[in-house]
């Protein structure tokens, strides 16, 4: 990829759950999600606007298996459907691999701006968008959704990395789309849970109108270029 280019004012980073807890040795680990955060880098130098979705849950979780003292991966039933029980991860009040810290090694600038979703004890939250309930939208600390930022901020236009494909970042992907917002999926910074659920997350977002693409390959986009 080009170092010299710059994204239009209009398009914008989405780094979502780039997160220790994400990684190898983090409590729900994605195979291979250390990898990702060089060309996270790698993409940030080219972009004016750069935002971030952190898991962020408080420690009796309903997401946890241990809130409900089951295994992990079984599923049950929540106020808004089926729920995964996943191992403790995302944990605000946590330092080590269950805990909410991003990648040591990627590189933040103070204009950054971070959304912080899962939050509430009661909905999980896989998109930043929109929490499970598909009613609820996270929210910055002025008490903006993510839509509304990135609307004040002049942002039509999503280039989305992060962990995992197959939830979060898909299930942003999708209700950016749906939130009509242009959205550009760059596989190569992002890894899956699954192959399987890869596969038919990435098919549901070219369905839905959006773009999966490698990172190579903005190089060929001239319309996201200042």
């Amino acid at each position: 990829m080009s170092k010299t280019w710059k994204a239009a004012s209009n398009v914008a980073l989405l780094n979502v759950d780039p997160q220790d807890t994400f990684c190898p040795n983090g409590g729900l680990a994605v195979e291979g999600g250390d990898e990702i955060i060089p060309v996270i880098n790698s993409l940030r130098a080219h972009f004016e606007k750069v935002y971030w979705s952190q898991d962020y849950h408080p420690d009796n979780h309903i997401s946890f298996a241990s809130t409900h003292g089951k295994e992990p991966f079984t599923l049950i039933k929540a106020p808004y459907g089926d729920q995964v029980l996943w191992p403790d991860h995302g944990k605000a009040s946590a330092t080590d691999g269950t805990g909410a810290q991003f990648h040591k090694d990627l590189v933040f600038k103070p204009t950054d701006k971070i959304i912080q979703k899962g939050t509430n004890v009661n909905i999980d939250s896989y998109s930043a968008f929109l929490e499970n309930d598909k009613k609820t939208p996270p929210r910055f600390a002025n008490g903006n959704s993510l839509a509304e930022e990135l609307r004040i901020d002049g942002v039509d236009t999503l280039i989305i990395t992060g962990l995992a494909l197959d939830y979060c970042v898909g299930d942003t992907a999708l209700d950016a789309l749906t939130e009509k917002f242009n959205v550009i999926v760059i596989e190569d910074a992002t890894r899956s849970i699954t192959p399987e659920g890869r596969l038919n997350k990435i098919a549901s977002i070219i369905e839905a109108g959006g773009i999966v693409c490698n990172s190579t390959a903005l190089n060929n986009l001239p319309n996201l270029k200042a």
